[in-house]
């Protein structure tokens, strides 16, 4: 196993360097299927095992529902994760740099994981959540992107994106257009870059159905927000609904007043680009050739 891994999503290639001849970089699916080689690093980690650094009192800039913290003082930035990665016997924290992107991220081992004899080989994932998909949403923000709580759908010349809260079907309706002969790239998370006045849809391995998630790209032509309903009916929305609810769908940098107003400026640039709709579907394939029938 590597003491360098390098993974790239959304066009954002990011490599984790390990600095300690005892520690190993690991990546655990369905991350292991975005590895690359070769590729120039957008942002770095550098990873160290041993104790998190007493760091100046910060104020806590924004919470992230009790499984992350980003914490500015006078000693910098950084991330903190508090007890939530408890479970594989470690703590962690990234201290952020202000130059470029990415960070030194520190692995602390808990009483539960400490070594029980020396000298002690540590396998570490530089890539589990949150961390390395904070720093995502972060960079590909700053580009003029966006991450979304949707399912992606390629089906011949047709990228669409399936949009909605969690339980409104993003799962159901990717399986019922996969049997259709759509290929899903992530049926949670998925990644939208800009280029040439168009917006191109990625993959990503974060919180989907596992087996789905694809290091895949492709135009994405139509954006579809979906609910469960009793029959299978789709509308146009009308540009400002369109605009409200790209922007709803987003997985935006909430603790950045800056990069908050780029991000719905983004969301607006696609809500022009790409027709909008609303989607009420019955969970059978009927829903398919509604859906096709109508945007086609």
């Amino acid at each position: 196993m590597p003491n360098e891994l390098t993974i790239e999503i959304s066009d954002i290639v990011a490599c984790a360097r390990a600095r300690q001849a005892n520690v190993t970089l690991a990546a655990s699916p369905p991350d292991d299927r975005f590895l690359v080689a070769g590729a120039s690093p957008d942002m770095t980690l550098d990873v160290t095992v041993g104790p998190i650094p007493e760091l100046p009192t910060g104020r806590v800039v924004f919470r992230g529902r009790e499984t992350w913290s980003l914490v500015e003082s006078a000693g910098g930035r950084r991330l903190e994760f508090g007890d939530f990665y408890r479970f594989k016997g470690e703590q962690r924290a990234i201290l952020l740099r202000d130059d470029k992107p990415g960070g030194d991220l520190i692995v602390s081992p808990t009483a539960e994981g400490a070594p029980t004899r020396e000298p002690r080989k540590y396998v570490v994932d530089p890539f589990a959540f949150p961390g390395l998909e904070l720093l995502m949403y972060w960079e590909l923000s700053r580009r003029g992107g966006c991450f979304f709580h949707s399912s992606s759908v390629i089906l011949g010349d047709r990228g669409i994106l399936f949009a909605g809260l969690s339980g409104a079907g993003k799962s159901t309706i990717s399986g019922l257009f996969e049997q259709a002969g759509g290929t899903i790239f992530s049926d949670d998370r998925n990644g939208l870059t800009p280029g040439g006045g168009r917006f191109q849809i990625h993959g990503t391995p974060w919180h989907g159905t596992p087996s789905r998630a694809k290091q895949l790209g492709a135009r994405l032509t139509h954006f579809v927000f979906i609910e469960h309903g009793s029959a299978n009916v789709i509308e146009p929305l009308p540009l400002l609904e369109a605009c409200a609810r790209v922007l709803t769908a987003g997985c935006p940098p909430y603790f950045s007043r800056e990069l908050m107003d780029q991000v719905a400026g983004t969301c607006e640039r696609i809500a022009r680009a790409v027709p909008c709709y609303r989607l009420a579907f019955v969970p059978d394939p009927s829903v398919v050739d509604a859906v096709l029938g109508f945007i086609d």
